[in-house]
């Protein structure tokens, strides 16, 4: 139907504008409650006042919105510290940080203040049970330590 051609389309289209325009893509993937969208929204429109350019789009119907600055190599600083301020901000609102795709390698540092102790010992003890050797993705989620400090 002519809504999967263009929900197909609208992340082909992104990928080649900021492939063709040597941009790098740097965004999030929060999910909130529905109650608290509006919450989300706000702090999605205080990012986009930035000069960086940036989009914003996702599924409205579940509270979960990707917003993304499109920063060029000069502008990758500024955009870093916006989202760690983003992360910063989102921690008192009933939100799961990495809500679709997880968390990878880039987005690991922001991750800390929404596991416990408790959690961070699951991951390592998983970790140990089905990967001992540290093969599968040495460096992924289930890696994670503790920040010192």
């Amino acid at each position: 139907s002519q809504f999967q051609k263009t929900r197909v389309a609208i992340p082909r289209r992104i990928n080649e504008y900021v492939s063709h325009h040597q941009l790098i893509k740097k965004g999030t993937d929060i999910q909130i409650a529905k109650n608290e969208f509006a919450q989300l929204l706000k702090l999605y429109q205080k990012l986009a006042t930035s000069p960086i350019a940036s989009y914003c789009f996702g599924h409205f119907g579940d509270g979960h919105l990707h917003f993304n600055f499109l920063p060029t190599p000069e502008k990758l600083c500024e955009a870093a510290a916006l989202l760690s301020q983003l992360y910063q901000d989102i921690i008192p609102l009933p939100v799961s940080p990495f809500a679709e795709h997880g968390i990878g390698i880039l987005k690991q540092k922001y991750i800390y203040p929404f596991l416990s102790d408790v959690q961070l010992a699951m991951f390592k003890a998983l970790k140990n049970i089905f990967d001992p050797q540290n093969k599968l993705f040495p460096m992924g989620y289930f890696s994670l330590k503790a920040p010192r400090g």
